[in-house]
């Protein structure tokens, strides 16, 4: 796994924080990916990272009944840095530019031929 960003922009108008998108603009990004060597996976440890990733959605879609139930933390009784947060959050544009994304597989040890995919976007 490899990733090179050539340029990154971030456009805030602070004046607007509130009510205008904050812009990320990515040019020249280089992502080279690959599976992982058979020597670092572990069947345990891929059925504990599954676990914890179902895990963390479960408690993301909790709260967010909670919050559209009104029982967690209700819009009254969070703190204005708390909703500035959220609603930049919500406002939030990526904007990517010259994208080139890479798979390599190596060639395996019995032999196989090595294979490679790309996407520019």
């Amino acid at each position: 796994l490899f990733g090179e960003i050539g340029d990154l922009k971030i456009n805030v108008s602070w004046n607007l924080l509130g009510s205008r998108p904050v812009v990320v603009e990515l040019h020249r990004l280089l992502l080279l990916l690959g599976p992982k060597p058979l020597k670092e996976w572990s069947e345990e440890e891929e059925k504990r990272r599954v676990q914890l990733h179902r895990q963390k959605r479960i408690d993301q879609i909790d709260l967010l009944f909670d919050l559209k139930l009104g029982e967690g933390v209700g819009e009254q009784s969070q703190g204005f840095v708390s909703r500035l947060i959220t609603r930049i959050n919500d406002n939030l544009e990526v904007h990517l530019h010259d994208l080139h994304a890479r798979f390599e597989d190596p060639p395996h040890a019995g032999g196989g031929p090595p294979f490679h995919v790309g996407v520019h976007l």
